[in-house]
């Protein structure tokens, strides 16, 4: 009887132009082995030049020249956290960069690609959110600032009341940051479908508020803090307290 059926599943495409957002970096948080694969991906009027990449492998820099036309380049991401940082240092070339997964078909390990406010962050599929924070920055604009109470949550969870003791919150032009606050049963992957809220109570002289942006960021396990989303709501006055941002 033959062994378990080994696959090589294409997760995601990514392309590195050679200025601009010219970097990855890509983190094994499986059980398995991912691959790399590098293309040369150049115009016409440059096919003849090499595709020059830094490949860090730990600490370790790995220069790679892929010819357009030639087969592509492909690297095993080693198991349990192995990290890579990929740049395109080439003018007028866009590298195509392709993650795969190797492993038992159906394995449940395969990592998942989140295209979050600080990029791209690769995670299991079952891992999850601890804590989440809220910075906002109330406007430098005439009456933005609010003295009524503020509140916000997260997937339908309690309100958190933003407030910092012996502390004027929400004045013109301050920005700052709430929290942690504690979630559970919140897997990474699930927070783009969750609602996201923020609101009011309209109480005291001048309720009216206006929120420049907020961002929410996320706590991962044995990762830290990433950005999430940002938004700008705007005004939040007396008749519109309450704003869904997503």
């Amino acid at each position: 009887m033959s062994g378990p059926q080994v696959t090589l599943t294409r997760i995601q495409e990514y392309s590195l132009p050679s200025s601009g957002n010219n970097s990855l970096s890509i983190e094994n948080t499986t059980e398995t082995q991912n691959v790399i694969t590098i293309a040369n991906e150049s115009p016409d009027n440059s096919q003849k030049l090499p595709a020059n990449m830094v490949v860090m492998w730990g600490q370790k820099a790995l220069p790679v020249e892929i010819t357009y036309g030639n087969s592509p380049w492909q690297k095993t991401i080693e198991p349990n956290n192995s990290v890579i940082t990929i740049n395109n240092l080439t003018p007028s070339i866009t590298v195509t960069v392709a993650l795969s997964y190797v492993g038992q078909e159906g394995d449940p390990q395969k990592s998942i690609i989140l295209n979050w406010f600080d990029g791209q962050l690769i995670v299991a599929p079952e891992t999850l959110i601890t804590q989440v924070k809220t910075t906002i920055h109330t406007g430098d604009k005439q009456y933005a600032g609010t003295d009524a109470n503020v509140y916000f949550r997260v997937a339908k969870g309690d309100w958190w009341l933003l407030d910092k003791p012996c502390y004027n919150d929400f004045e013109r032009g301050d920005t700052d940051t709430y929290g942690p606050f504690k979630v559970s049963n919140l897997k990474a992957t699930e927070l783009s479908r969750v609602p996201i809220e923020l609101k009011h109570d309209g109480k005291y002289v001048g309720p009216d508020w206006y929120v420049n942006w907020l961002n929410l960021e996320a706590e991962i396990p044995n990762k830290g803090w990433y950005t999430y989303k940002e938004w700008h709501p705007g005004w939040l006055d007396a008749k519109n307290r309450y704003r869904r941002l997503q």
